[in-house]
């Protein structure tokens, strides 16, 4: 297995962009990057000193709680297994700040962790959501061994953003419990496949994280096990919705587009 010194970690992080005073959400799978040297710890020390004290660190602690019909706690749900060790790592840090999000939860450390944390409205993606916080903030997107279709969730808020025609919105209610322990009725809006007409399709959004390499609107290397990617919130939003515009199917599997099976109505 390949070792990742401190150094060689600190050096990835600047080649996608990272810098001083950045606020920068953080996808991750660790194990990219082999055995790193210090850890878990000694990743979130990188990251803590590249973006400075300035910069705020966020990560996803997605749970999709009322999609499985459980009770959302702000403090003690954890994330979700498949969202990653480093996920959890930040949630349970003393001064991180979580999204009250039933569905897709945020966790945050440093100077404007508070204030992006904020949940406006009971919509996941799209307007007056904390997707759009984060978008209206111009934060840094990176991508640790994960790809395009399998991780970057703000993909979703793009999509809702350009509406695209094989997603609507649908709500989920549920019970939330507080800071402050006390539980409340709650709802989220996900913006979900429309199963019935599209639920064969596949997402496939490779030729988009292709498309925006080129336009260099993202920064991608390989390092270790996997590749790896970055991308501004502004820049990356303009360049997916013109596309968009253009070709509404291009996020879905490009055969099943090009075979017809995909309905255009």
């Amino acid at each position: 297995m390949i070792r990742t010194s401190y150094t060689k970690l600190k050096e990835l992080l600047s080649s996608l962009g990272l810098r001083s005073g950045d606020n920068v959400m953080i996808h991750s799978a660790l194990f990219s990057l082999g055995l790193i040297e210090g850890g878990i710890t000694g990743f979130y020390r990188a990251v803590r000193e590249t973006i400075g004290p300035d910069g705020t660190l966020i990560v996803p602690t997605f749970t999709y709680s009322f999609r499985r019909a459980e009770v959302y706690d702000v403090v003690n749900t954890p994330s979700s297994k498949e969202i990653g060790v480093f996920s959890e790592f930040i949630r349970n840090q003393p001064d991180s700040v979580r999204c009250p999000d039933p569905l897709f939860s945020k966790a945050a450390i440093g100077p404007h962790a508070k204030e992006l944390m904020e949940r406006p409205s009971a919509n996941c993606f799209g307007k007056n959501s904390n997707f759009d916080k984060l978008f209206e903030k111009d934060v840094l997107f990176v991508a640790l061994g994960i790809t395009y279709s399998t991780g970057l969730t703000g993909f979703l808020h793009i999509e809702k953003l350009a509406n695209v025609p094989y997603r609507d919105d649908f709500s989920f209610s549920g019970i939330s419990r507080g800071l402050n322990g006390v539980e409340y009725d709650d709802r989220a809006t996900h913006f979900l496949r429309n199963e019935k007409i599209y639920g064969d399709t596949i997402t496939n959004r490779e030729s988009m994280g292709e498309l925006l390499e080129r336009k260099g609107v993202s920064t991608a290397l390989s390092y270790g096990y996997g590749r790896h990617m970055a991308l501004r919130a502004d820049a990356w939003g303009d360049a997916v919705i013109a596309e968009l515009r253009k070709k509404p199917y291009f996020m879905l599997d490009q055969n099943q587009y090009a075979n017809g099976e995909i309905p255009f109505d």
